[in-house]
């Protein structure tokens, strides 16, 4: 055999090892896929077969979802309590594995304990960069969003976390980073970071809004007025969004966004027509997940236009779709419960709410469900279930001080109400929302005309709470 015959013949087989490599990962993927989808119905023989895919020495990528999957499936089964100590003590250890540490951090956040997941983030990024490159969207806003590790949410903001999705606006980690910047007295740091919000934001002027409202940002503002100019920033975040879909024309992830941005900037005719055509030739999107998005956003877009039958239609669509991989969709669902409550058709919205399963929803998501309960039965005149539905999400305030905070007002209770809404500014999550809804918006009255006669931010308590957090201002766009 000559030298060359054999360097040759040596590559055919390394490329068809790879090759091989390459498919069976790709199913090991379509199995992750599957068994997410399976969840929580089938959490015990999703249980099983994790732990099988992990006992199969898998690649690196395919171990990290691997862990995902199991953690959730343990989630499902109740097992939280029983789990976490030993999955601690193990990522605590002086020696502690990658996969010691990731088993902790999926099980801590599949349980629902996102503070904590966060503070494992912060402890074991550093020594395992990687594991950061795959994590979904959702669980880094709901963990690195809460947490004052600048050095952390720095490398996730620049390219050490590579999501899927050329769509996703970083303003919410950039806010973030921009507190931790300001805790940790770096003035300098933190005007840089707010430069980069404005200069790359998207399609989540929603962060905006809170950069120009929230008083802890004033000495950045105050520092450099004419870069913060409201206008300017909302036109370059139309470009930004025009030039991410230009860029990625086969993602729907892309278009929602980018609809979605011009939709709150006045321009829903030319919205509607992009949305329009994208569902016309829905199967040429590369992002299939992302279907469902995409029905909501014309639902938002129909609805603004008073279009209300056809915006429950695709709503109801969106909701045949599936979600984040699995079978069953409750986004879609509990917005469709929402949409009905808010036309004042109280028994449709409740009958929605209550055919959503509790099991599949996130606490975010439990307390939707619940909102929309209380304010259907108070509505309705059912005063006894209004209160039971009440209690709960009271004892489960932390779940979403927001959606505590309408269902107390709904319940005419402003007691409850007025201390959700205090506890929204304390919470890293939820002060975010708390601010933006205060502010005034195009095609609504303006704040100075209803905030002094309202029942709950009239009041004294509340009122010192405002003061102490936000300005009041009026933006050219629509409600984020």
């Amino acid at each position: 055999m000559t030298k060359r015959f054999w360097i040759a013949s040596l590559a055919a087989i390394c490329a068809s090892a790879c090759a091989t490599t390459a498919a069976r990962e790709e199913l090991a993927r379509e199995r992750l896929r599957e068994l997410q989808g399976a969840l929580p119905a089938n959490a015990v023989e999703v249980e099983a077969a994790a732990r099988e895919i992990l006992a199969d020495t898998p690649t690196a990528s395919i171990e990290r979802g691997a862990t995902h999957v199991l953690a959730a499936a343990l989630a499902d089964q109740g097992r939280c309590d029983e789990l976490l100590p030993d999955a601690n003590e193990a990522a605590s250890s002086t020696d502690a594995s990658a996969y010691a540490w990731r088993f902790a951090f999926s099980l801590e956040y599949e349980c629902e304990h996102y503070d904590r997941a966060a503070a494992l983030l912060s402890r074991f990024w550093q020594r395992y960069p990687d594991d950061l490159s795959g994590l979904p969207p959702q669980v880094v806003f709901r963990t690195a969003g809460r947490s004052r590790d600048a050095a952390l949410l720095a490398f996730l903001i620049n390219g050490g976390w590579r999501p899927n999705d050329p769509a996703l606006d970083m303003g919410e980690l950039r806010l973030s980073l921009i507190r931790a910047h300001l805790a940790n007295g770096d003035q300098e740091a933190a005007a840089a970071a707010a430069r980069d919000l404005i200069n790359n934001g998207s399609y989540d002027f929603g962060a905006l809004v809170v950069l120009l409202s929230d008083r802890t940002f004033d000495t950045i503002i105050e520092a450099d007025p004419a870069r913060f100019d409201v206008n300017r920033i909302i036109e370059h975040y139309i470009e930004n969004s025009f030039a991410a879909y230009s860029a990625n024309p086969r993602r729907l992830s892309t278009l929602n966004a980018l609809a979605g941005a011009l939709q709150l900037v006045g321009r829903a005719d030319e919205a509607s027509a992009l949305i329009d055509d994208a569902l016309a030739r829905q199967s040429e999107f590369a992002d299939q997940e992302q279907l469902n998005w995409a029905y909501q956003v014309r639902s938002n877009l129909r609805a603004e236009l008073g279009l209300e039958q056809e915006a429950l239609k695709d709503l109801a669509l969106g909701a045949e779709q599936g979600e984040d991989g699995r079978v069953v969709n409750v986004s879609q669902r509990l917005n469709r419960a929402g949409l009905l409550l808010s036309q004042e058709r109280p028994a449709e919205a409740l009958r929605e709410a209550q055919r959503v399963d509790p099991a599949h929803l996130s606490p975010y998501g439990r307390s939707v469900r619940r909102y929309i309960i209380v304010c259907s039965n108070a509505a309705l005149g059912l005063d006894v279930d209004m209160r039971a539905v009440l209690a709960e999400a009271a004892a489960n305030a932390s779940d979403s001080y927001m959606n505590l905070q309408a269902a107390a007002e709904c319940a005419g209770d402003l007691d409850l109400a007025a201390q959700a809404f205090v506890e929204r500014l304390d919470d890293p999550i939820d002060r975010r929302g708390a601010i933006i809804s205060l502010q005034g918006f195009a095609g609504e009255p303006a704040p100075e005309s209803w905030l002094a006669s309202d029942p709950l931010y009239s009041r004294a308590d509340v009122q010192a709470a405002i003061a102490r957090a936000m300005h009041i201002r009026t933006f050219p766009i629509r409600r984020p």
